[in-house]
């Protein structure tokens, strides 16, 4: 059962659409992250003393850096979205459960 300022539901679905948004976040998360280790670890290299000269370039990492924000923005629009779907829906399991009121 999901509790939520002390109201109680049996809504199974709503915990299961909580649970894919949940996976799905921490799925784009980790793979965000994974981006930005990489792009780290090119830097680490550039800056590092190399053996040989055919690794990539400055430029070529500072341009995978500027899309990985672009991407970031776009991402963090698609979790603001799915963030806003899970309140309203809570919203919804909400009004559905709350007690009438008394006269």
């Amino acid at each position: 059962m999901i509790m939520r300022e002390g109201i109680e539901t049996g809504e199974l679905g709503e915990r299961s659409a909580t649970s894919g948004v949940k996976d799905r976040f921490e799925i784009l998360v980790v793979t965000k992250l994974t981006h930005i280790g990489q792009t780290v670890a090119d830097i680490h290299r550039l800056v590092s003393p190399s053996e040989d000269d055919t690794g990539d370039k400055l430029v070529g990492v500072m341009s995978r850096i500027a899309d990985g924000i672009e991407n970031l923005g776009v991402t963090l629009q698609e979790i603001t979205g799915q963030l806003d779907r899970v309140e309203e829906r809570i919203d919804v399991v909400e009004m559905a459960v709350r007690p009438a009121p008394t006269r």
